[in-house]
């Protein structure tokens, strides 16, 4: 094993560099600080992503990880004596710990907490680690499948893409095994991964509509009803509304957000926030705004806190808060854009009961094949009448494909969403149909005077 940690001889074809020397192993960039580290040792081939800014400070952490994990005591127990359910306690408490190599908690680490139910039910208690059969592995995802598994809502089960989720935890642990030679196969391996639902298609605020809401939502001089006119129009993410403090908003003369962190919800805890780093590096980016909407911002922080030359109170000074003080809830927001959709009467959106006059006479119109408004829209299991369903992270969509529909180049878009540009033309595409159809005008115009 090579001694100096100084950056190996780089291949510009895959952009990898290998470490000479017994069990260096070779690094791979996946780009955004992302690094993927494999190695080999005792036959076995391993592999970690690691997340550093440079290849020099990735071969530093892919050091430190791999003898972390030659220092760990490895099981002298054969499959004989080890239980499914002892070598999944084991491994749960092995990846629990804090990784010394990895400056973002990864999704693996956070996901950990999904064995938990199968190791309090003990549906594998007594089993041999080696009787573990593929059908096993499918009778456990159907029963976390079935109603009253879900915190949520306990009339349903597990999403689909949770089950997608613990499917791809056991295959790892059942992999880790096979490399400490406690069993011989992956039983995960064959047993089919539950097939994930269609994905739910945003909804888009067309750009009157939007406009309607801002401005509804400023008109109501309402704290919460503020922070969903900064979602709508600034495009930023919920998580990243949650974490803002008073010392992120500068002004008067440069009116603008800093975006540093974001908030998630733990694991199985759906009323327990947690504040980390952003969802990548593009995240953390400077947002400007612009003046309607400073305004009421600079009068809310006044209010609250005095004038924006005074130093904010203490280091969790919340831009927005609970009403018993800590973030503000998820729920919260879902709750006051419905209130926001009412006051600007955005009807395609609402239940029947909170709909205008003028959209319950479209109602009957619909009946009758006139108006379009709520053609091919799901029925509300509230109201049991269609009607759109809007969801708070719509927002940010409606405000992207706005930029990018208004003409705005997608670097500026991407800089300003925290996005990096081929994510955002993959996701936010639907915005482009308008320009498309001027570049075949245009086309056609040039062509025209060419004859």
């Amino acid at each position: 094993m090579t001694t100096g940690m100084g950056e190996g001889p780089s291949d510009s074809n895959n952009r990898s560099s290998t470490r000479q020397g017994r069990g260096a192993g070779s690094l791979r960039s996946h780009g955004a600080g992302k690094w993927e580290y494999r190695w080999g040792t005792d036959g076995v081939s391993r592999s970690v992503t690691l997340y550093a800014s440079t290849e020099t400070a990735a071969w530093r952490l892919a050091r430190t990880e791999r003898d972390r994990r030659a220092a760990r005591p490895r099981p002298r127990a054969r499959a004989q004596s080890w239980t499914a359910e002892s070598w999944l306690r084991e491994w749960v408490a092995d990846e629990s710990r804090w990784h010394p190599s990895s400056w973002r908690p990864s999704t693996r680490r956070r996901a950990v907490g999904l064995l938990h139910p199968i190791l309090e039910e003990g549906a594998w208690t007594g089993k041999r680690l080696a009787d573990i059969r593929p059908s096993d592995v499918t009778a456990v995802l159907r029963r976390q499948a079935e109603p009253g598994r879900n915190q949520k809502s306990p009339e349903r089960g597990w999403s689909d893409l949770t089950l997608h989720h613990l499917h791809a935890l056991l295959r790892v642990a059942f992999r880790d095994a096979v490399g400490e030679e406690l069993t011989v196969t992956n039983p995960v391996r064959d047993a089919p991964a539950p097939k994930q639902g269609p994905k739910r298609k945003p909804q888009i605020l067309e750009p009157d509509e939007r406009r309607r809401l801002i401005r509804a939502c400023l008109d109501a001089d309402d704290p919460r009803l503020l922070a969903i006119a900064c979602l709508a129009e600034l495009g930023i993410r919920a998580g990243e509304l949650r974490a803002l403090r008073f010392e992120d908003l500068h002004g008067p003369f440069g009116r603008a957000l800093t975006i540093e962190r974001t908030t998630r919800v733990r694991l199985g805890h759906h009323d327990v926030t947690e504040e980390g780093d952003t969802k990548s590096r593009a995240s953390r980016r400077r947002v400007e705004v612009p003046a309607y909407l400073f305004q009421p911002l600079y009068a809310y922080r006044v209010k609250r806190i005095g004038p924006i030359l005074t130093d904010a109170p203490g280091p969790n000074s919340l831009l927005w808060e609970s009403e018993r003080g800590g973030y503000l809830p998820q729920s919260a927001l879902a709750s006051t854009l419905y209130r926001g959709l009412k006051l600007a009467q955005l009807d395609r959106f609402l239940c029947y009961p909170d709909r205008t006059p003028d959209g319950q006479s479209k109602i009957l119109a619909t009946a009758f094949g006139l108006a379009p408004l709520w053609e091919g829209a799901p029925i509300c299991p509230r109201c049991h009448e269609p009607h759109w369903h809007l969801r708070v992270h719509d927002l940010r969509h409606s405000a992207l494909s706005a930029w990018l529909a208004s003409g705005h180049t997608p670097q500026a878009v991407a800089r300003r969403g925290g996005h990096s540009t081929i994510t955002l033309l993959s996701i936010y595409g639907h915005g482009l149909e308008e320009q498309d159809r001027e570049i075949a005008r245009k086309a056609e115009e040039a062509w025209k005077k060419g004859e």
